[in-house]
């Protein structure tokens, strides 16, 4: 029935741009039209698939109490913000750092929800898909197509579904999308307000999904220096500047993710099998395995490649079993085909050294996210949420390739 809305809904929105002379203001209503429409769906399958149950229910509650805390005088200001430490923490808050911040967050949300859970996942929603508009914004400052933009970035559906509702990947997305937003306004501007936003953004990132600004700001970082044009680039080849990029990409990614406990107490390999194995063990029919190494450095490692694989284009329409994961596996295949057709196309086409180091930056953070999600989450329903993380860029790569030979066809 959602499903069924959702149709109707886009066709309706078609129709409707036939009488609207902004095309903006058109694809942005129906992108909010059609997150009121996820919003809604998502909870739907919260409460019927799940029967009441999983984390978007549990984050609501634990807020929910954690703000009834602070209502009735438990708990100080800085308490309920997280800055100071509390008894009852331990007793409402989850004990995993990034499951606590988020809690906390939706806590501080609250007030303006009134404990509905319907209006908070409204609120959180709005949270994403305002950074998320203005990155389209200034996305197509750069001279990207718009409708690049738009199908990759706003209504790929499994990324519009799964960055609805009171969902860590919510939060994520809208996160990503300031700190790209705020970077290219800095770009033209040289302002300081960018600056201390994407600051902010990547603390708040860092908080609730550290991997991912462990390997999106060395990448935006080197993709911004190499492209710079500075006189001592200028005098490299592009196959020498391609290795330095590569040194300079493995020393910073290993320095910052030394700031995180995980990777500087060395437990990384360990935790990636320790969610492995948990996962498995519930025995779900939509889980998949890799192949099993006594050696947790080896398992990752070995796995990498079909990981990579796994990370991004199954479940294949061969494994899936129910209409939601048909619609799934149909997507995969779309994304499939546009890989393939994206991967021609880079080796007819003539890219400007500029462009060539942005498409690298964007292969390796798409590579190193699709292996370590997919080794780490063997389920395939999970699988198609955590990697909103960076199918986005995945589908703005192979769309930017496919039309920049399309055009040079013409």
């Amino acid at each position: 029935m959602i499903f069924l809305a959702y149709l109707i809904l886009v066709a309706l929105l078609v129709l409707f741009q036939k009488y609207n002379a902004k095309r903006e203001f058109k694809v942005f209503y129906s992108y909010l039209g059609l997150k009121i429409i996820a919003v809604l769906a998502v909870s739907w399958l919260y409460k019927s698939y799940y029967q009441g149950t999983g984390d978007m229910f549990v984050f609501f509650d634990n807020a929910s109490a954690w703000y009834k805390q602070f209502q009735n005088g438990s708990i100080g200001f800085l308490q309920w913000i997280g800055f100071e430490a509390s008894e009852a923490a331990a007793h409402i808050l989850p004990l995993e750092e990034r499951s606590r911040f988020f809690t906390i967050f939706l806590s501080l949300l609250m007030p303006l929800a009134q404990g509905d859970f319907m209006l908070l996942s409204f609120i959180i929603t709005a949270i994403s898909v305002i950074p998320t508009w203005l990155l389209v914004k200034e996305l197509k400052r750069t001279g990207i197509k718009s409708w690049l933009i738009y199908a990759s970035i706003l209504f790929v559906p499994s990324i519009l579904f799964w960055t609805s509702g009171i969902l860590k990947e919510t939060l994520m997305l809208g996160l990503m999308a300031s700190i790209g937003c705020s970077y290219l306004n800095w770009k033209t501007s040289k302002g300081i307000l960018p600056i201390i936003i994407l600051l902010v953004s990547t603390i708040l990132l860092w908080k609730l999904k550290y991997y991912v600004p462990i390997l999106l700001l060395p990448l935006l970082g080197l993709a911004e220096l190499f492209t710079a044009n500075y006189k001592l680039l200028q005098r490299l080849s592009f196959e020498k500047k391609v290795m330095l990029f590569l040194g300079l990409m493995l020393v910073s990614i290993a320095a910052v993710s030394l700031l995180h406990p995980v990777f500087n107490s060395g437990l990384f390999f360990d935790l990636v099998r320790k969610s492995y194995e948990s996962i498995l063990s519930s025995k779900a029919g939509s889980n998949f395995t890799f192949i099993d190494y006594s050696d947790n450095m080896q398992f990752v490692i070995f796995n990498a490649p079909y990981a990579f694989f796994t990370g991004l284009f199954r479940p294949f329409l061969w494994e899936v079993n129910t209409v939601i994961s048909g619609l799934v596996g149909a997507e995969q295949f779309m994304f499939t085909v546009t890989t393939a057709f994206a991967i021609f196309s880079i080796f007819k086409i003539d890219l400007p050294e500029n462009e060539r180091f942005w498409i690298i930056s964007g292969f390796i953070y798409i590579a190193a996210m699709a292996t370590i999600i997919s080794l780490s989450t063997p389920n395939f329903g999970s699988l198609v949420r955590y990697r909103v993380a960076y199918m986005p860029i995945a589908w703005l790569l192979n769309l930017y390739l496919i039309n920049k030979y399309l055009s040079v066809r013409k």
